[in-house]
């Protein structure tokens, strides 16, 4: 996935309007590294809900192969698999999936357009602008995710944005890959209950 503006350090995100759920995922905060980063800062924060990492994402990015042109959706799957986590990409997906997905504590990396450069293009023609998130939480008119390039909270986008949004497109080795209503579920054993948790001892 490539990510062709870089606007973490111009992002503000207003909470005037939109509030989160009760029940929402506590998904830590993680800043993508890079412009092109934002799948592998999407698996940190997800392995970090699941409690099983406490690296950095640029040691992810190996095994990622996390570069220039992003991150491949399969690769965050296998990823996840090899940290001991259930992990399924599916396509052909839609908000019932997701709501249900929610209401079994699972996370989502959702693989959709976001931040598009040329906002004359409509969403459901623009490939240009993938992005990854990860889903925290649903109502009846938002969706709201820990979005990598927001520094200061989550990110929201409106339930009836999201299927015109929500594709993608990876260019590997030659080969053109679309990606329709993708996501990764991804479920483990133990989770956070509440970020940040509480304070520990500085020793």
């Amino acid at each position: 996935m490539y990510f062709r503006i870089y606007l973490a350090a111009l992002i503000l995100v207003s909470t005037a309007s939109a509030e989160l759920p009760t029940g929402s995922l506590k998904v830590p905060l993680v800043r993508q590294a890079t412009e092109y980063s934002c799948g592998a800062a999407s698996l940190v924060a997800a392995l970090r809900f699941w409690k099983v990492y406490d690296g950095s994402e640029s040691d992810l990015h190996g095994p990622l192969g996390t570069g220039p042109d992003g991150t491949a959706p399969e690769s965050i799957a296998e990823e996840a698999r090899a940290f001991g986590l259930e992990a399924e990409l599916r396509e052909g997906q839609n908000i019932d999936s997701l709501r249900q997905a929610f209401l079994d504590g699972a996370t989502v990396i959702l693989d959709l357009q976001a931040w598009r450069s040329d906002t004359t293009i409509p969403w459901a023609e623009n490939w240009d602008d993938g992005h990854y998130v990860v889903l925290v939480g649903i109502d009846d008119k938002q969706l709201y995710v820990m979005d990598p390039l927001v520094a200061t909270g989550y990110a929201y986008l409106p339930v009836e944005e999201l299927m015109e949004r929500w594709h993608d497109v990876e260019e590997r080795d030659g080969v053109v890959r679309r990606y329709h209503q993708a996501g990764i579920f991804i479920k483990g054993r133990e989770k956070l209950v509440s970020f940040p948790e509480a304070p520990i001892r500085l020793e």
